[in-house]
């Protein structure tokens, strides 16, 4: 696998996704020494270089929020509609957007933890992609929004994008 480029896209919603990704990211770096990966996240560099690969190239970017939290165990169901309502107003454009990165940093395969936009927006580049995580925001946003009608169509759209990873892989907790 030599030349080839591995996006990772983590979601900065706590250090836990960080956390449960790193040892598959360098179990792949230490099997293809060769394999560049950038690692895309808004949880802090200091975290990344001392649990990822010391060649992996760090871009914060905040491409996953999860939920907006109150504190660290009571969402913000409100403000999280929110911020959902926000991302998703113009979805064919954010959509696009991604696609555009993506091709800008001349993405081979994908692994997210757990954004749903950058799964939606590799595979419409055809770009293999790998959903990993052991929950989805999708049936997260569901348990909170499931009897709202201006949600419905977001829900749909988290849910499409998450349909459309070539892998899912959801790692049980022990």
């Amino acid at each position: 696998m030599s030349d080839k480029h591995l996006v990772v896209v983590i979601s900065g919603h706590g250090y836990g996704h960080a956390a449960m990704t790193a040892p598959l990211i360098n179990a792949l770096q230490a099997k293809h020494p060769r394999l560049k990966i950038t690692i895309r996240t808004s949880v802090p560099a200091h975290f990344i270089t001392n649990k990822y690969p010391a060649t992996a190239e760090y871009l914060p970017d905040a491409l996953d929020f999860g939920m907006q939290m109150n504190s660290a165990f009571s969402v913000d169901p409100v403000a999280s509609l929110q911020r959902y309502q926000e991302a998703h107003s113009d979805w064919p454009q954010a959509v696009e957007k991604e696609m555009q990165r993506l091709q800008e940093l001349k993405t081979d395969f994908l692994i997210s933890n757990i954004a749903y936009l950058p799964i939606i927006a590799a595979h419409r580049l055809g770009i293999p992609s790998i959903a990993f995580g052991c929950l989805n925001w999708a049936d997260i946003f569901e348990h909170y929004y499931s009897d709202t009608p201006e949600a419905q169509s977001i829900y749909q759209q988290m849910s499409e994008a998450y349909r459309a990873c070539d892998l899912l892989i959801c790692p049980q907790p022990t």
